[in-house]
């Protein structure tokens, strides 16, 4: 498990690590490894991505400790490309662990109500209905209501773009990032639906026996919460 609290890459970008090709060669290797001790789960949401012959699985795999040239067993933790984003918020650039980019597409949100966990698997959910043509609208009525969260977030700091809080937490000194917890517990991050709709479609190749108008009941709790959440 790894903690889901808004955060950025401190370390060296491998595009700036004339060692990255080395320590991305062994992170090959011990991939796959991490994967299979984890069977195929996020350690952040629990989201559960299975491998087979045909299929390969969408999990990445995140370094814990922010260190790609850190590849032993206990800093590699298989992560949805969800849950990755926490870590790597504002980031634009793909990574060998399968960064993509996505939490550049991102806002903050206070949804304190929904832990970041079931938050994402929310989120999840809706990108795959929004993908479903009779599905799509109550979907989008209820990731807008996600989206009024956003607001007194940027009442409270000014904006509430992925970016801007990359860039805010960039100029924290160590000690202050790392105590970042208390000011940003209450922080979620809501993905833009272009991210949501390739999670959503990944779950259902993930889990094709799942049928679209079961997709609001498997998190009707989850879907009452937000909604509460949002309207409260």
């Amino acid at each position: 498990m790894f903690n889901l609290i808004p955060g950025i890459k401190r370390g060296v970008f491998r595009d700036n690590d004339p060692r990255s090709t080395q320590a991305d060669a062994v992170f090959v290797i011990r991939r796959p490894q991490a994967l299979e001790r984890a069977r195929f789960v996020c350690q952040g949401c629990q989201y559960r991505s299975p491998q087979t012959p045909r299929k390969p699985t969408h999990l990445q795999v995140h370094h814990v400790d922010d260190d790609h040239h850190h590849n032993d067993e206990e800093n590699l933790a298989p992560a949805c490309s969800l849950c990755h984003g926490y870590p790597h918020l504002g980031c634009r650039t793909t990574s060998t662990g399968g960064g993509g980019g996505l939490s550049s597409k991102a806002q903050l949100a206070a949804i304190p109500e929904l832990t970041a966990a079931d938050l994402n698997n929310l989120q999840r959910a809706i990108g795959a209905a929004m993908n479903d043509p009779l599905e799509s609208e109550v979907a989008s009525t209820i990731f807008e209501l996600l989206c009024e969260r956003v607001r007194p977030v940027r009442e409270s700091f000014g904006s509430s773009k992925a970016l801007d809080f990359a860039a805010a937490l960039a100029q924290l000194s160590p000690v202050e990032y790392e105590q970042r917890d208390e000011a940003m517990q209450d922080l979620r991050v809501v993905f833009h639906p272009d991210v949501l709709k390739v999670s959503g479609a990944e779950m259902v190749e993930d889990h094709p026996s799942l049928k679209p108008q079961n997709w609001t009941s498997l998190y009707s709790p989850l879907v009452d919460e937000a909604l509460a959440a949002a309207r409260g």
